[in-house]
């Protein structure tokens, strides 16, 4: 079995490497937004799918991540002229991304670390649980929509509007070159590249002893507690890692469209991360990618073709795939084979 999966998982990676050979910039574009999505499902999938621990605190980390990446890329990359408040003329220097994408991952690590252990530390759990990650996350919109006038460094924070003129991720070796990846094609397979190793990363971590500790906590928290598991220190761990996934997948969707506004931390984000990991197949990794990947191509579609009326159509398609498929897209496709090798 895990021959096939080697196999079919190289597939479809060489796959996806030559999809821009056949594509538009236009679907490119598309495509390197639907891959950042799906690492921000993966985020919530390893903690709801494998743990049990359901979180409307995506948002807080996708969003953190993507703020921290814009402000320290500009005040280390660029000249920022300020005009008037948020108005700004600004002058790329250049010089490489690695600062900043260390930052956008470790900060929304740091706050993920520090809430897990308030929270799991004091048992909370459940619709608490729910309820203070959604409270952080609109906590933190209120936050960056107020703070019109105030800046971090050089950067305005723009309020409402956001940070723009947000430098690409490049790479190279510091002090003497430096490659920006400006080109859709380029930036989609760093995309790409970090797509797989999450995947693989994650994948790795549930089929380890942690792991099975991990599915241990979401089968049964008393049973596993009474084998000598310190539960709130797994849960902390993995919410941890979870957030570092968040925040990486806020910066790279700050580096594809140059922007970041308070919007990264809206509830509907969070909560449409959550209907991804249904739709795709809870508990299943690569469900996460291939929820994100149908919902977002359904909804670009449907608001071509339907201009008023899209988002009912959604819904009904949302409420049919979760009643009539509990376990997801990949939840059937697993039982499918499982029914196939027993038949044989």
């Amino acid at each position: 079995m895990r021959k096939i999966f080697k196999n079919k998982f190289l597939i479809l990676s060489l796959g996806f490497i030559a999809l821009p050979l056949i594509l538009s910039t236009y679907y490119v574009n598309i495509l390197s937004l639907f891959l950042i999505m799906g690492i921000l499902a993966l985020s919530l999938d390893l903690i709801w799918g494998y743990t049990g621990i359901l979180s409307f605190g995506q948002g807080a980390f996708f969003g953190l991540g993507g703020y921290t990446y814009a402000i320290t890329a500009m005040n280390l990359m660029c000249n920022v002229e300020i005009r008037y408040l948020s108005h700004y003329t600004v002058i790329n220097q250049g010089g490489t991304t690695y600062i900043p994408i260390l930052l956008g991952i470790l900060l929304p690590v740091i706050l993920a670390t520090v809430l897990g252990y308030f929270l799991f530390y004091a048992r909370v759990s459940g619709v608490y649980f729910c309820i203070i990650t959604l409270s952080l996350t609109l906590i933190l919109q209120q936050i960056t929509m107020q703070l019109v006038e105030h800046q971090i460094g050089n950067i305005p924070l723009g309020g409402f509007n956001g940070i723009t003129y947000v430098p690409r991720i490049s790479i190279g070796i510091p002090l003497l070159f430096y490659y920006s990846l400006d080109g859709p094609n380029h930036f989609y397979y760093f995309v790409l590249f970090c797509s797989v190793l999450s995947l693989i990363i994650c994948k790795k971590i549930c089929n380890s002893p942690f792991g099975s500790i991990l599915t241990a906590i979401r089968d049964n928290e008393i049973r596993t507690e009474s084998f000598g598991y310190d539960i709130r220190k797994y849960k902390m761990i993995v919410f941890a890692i979870s957030g570092a996934l968040a925040g990486l997948s806020g910066l790279l969707y700050c580096s594809w469209g140059s922007f970041i506004s308070p919007w990264a931390f809206d509830f509907f984000l969070s909560a449409e991360t959550i209907i991804w990991v249904l739709i795709g197949g809870k508990g299943t990794l690569i469900g996460a990618f291939v929820g994100a990947f149908l919902t977002q191509f359904l909804e670009n579609l449907l608001s071509d073709i339907l201009i008023y009326y899209w988002l009912l159509i959604m819904g009904v398609v949302f409420i049919v795939i979760v009643l009539l498929f509990p376990k997801g897209i990949m939840g059937i496709i697993y039982g499918l084979k499982r029914s196939n090798l027993k038949s044989s």
